[in-house]
């Protein structure tokens, strides 16, 4: 269950990390004026939570780099499947802090979105 665990988590940073670049570059969808874009731009067509990461802050990835390139790997592969998908994956890594690094992170950038503190 634990890489199940930790693909939650990584999807749950995605999400994120693409929610808060989007409300920066496009504003509030409840302003006046605002516009719906029915294409998701290109900055944002990937899982890897490092890139991500860097657009929304540079010093997330200086801080949780390792752990974010697990949180992406557990995203796309080994929290789904059983063995690798193309065998040139990494090694499956569990380290429970991840989960807790994934939380620090979604606490504190979660702030636009909710009022959960």
């Amino acid at each position: 269950m634990e890489n199940a665990t930790t693909m939650l988590y990584g999807f749950s940073l995605e999400n994120l990390f693409k929610a808060i670049w989007t409300l920066n570059k496009f504003c509030s969808p409840h302003l006046k004026g605002w516009e719906y874009l029915a294409a998701l731009p290109p900055e944002l067509k990937t899982h890897d939570l490092v890139k991500l990461s860097a657009k929304v802050d540079p010093k997330i990835v200086n801080k949780y780099e390792l752990s974010l390139s697990m949180l992406s790997d557990t995203s796309t592969w080994s929290g789904r499947y059983p063995c690798s998908l193309h065998g040139k994956e990494r090694a499956t890594i569990r380290w429970p802090k991840v989960n807790d690094y994934a939380k620090t992170i979604f606490k504190k950038y979660c702030k636009p979105f909710t009022t959960i503190s």
